[in-house]
């Protein structure tokens, strides 16, 4: 998944993105979609952005990222006007 991508997701109506299941191999394969929304976040594309951790693998995955939605700039983009 990339940037556009996640912003078309959130765009349609998308506000959940979570690992798909609870092995370590599964929850290792979400952590790069998880670092782009929350740096989609800290960038400004995003806001209400809250991601929650596991902690029963020890390794202090994130497990669950949910955002609020696009900002401004996060629709800007999404229209090609930045």
């Amino acid at each position: 998944m990339n940037l556009d991508q996640l912003l078309q997701e959130v765009a349609s109506g998308r506000r959940g993105f979570q690992a798909n299941g609870d092995s370590v191999n599964e929850l290792s394969a979400f952590q790069s979609i998880a670092q782009l929304i929350i740096d989609a976040g800290n960038s400004g594309y995003l806001h209400g952005v809250i991601p929650r951790k596991e902690s029963f693998t020890g390794n202090d995955f994130y497990s669950v990222v949910m955002v609020k939605g696009l900002t401004d700039l996060g629709n800007r983009h999404l229209d090609g006007d930045i």
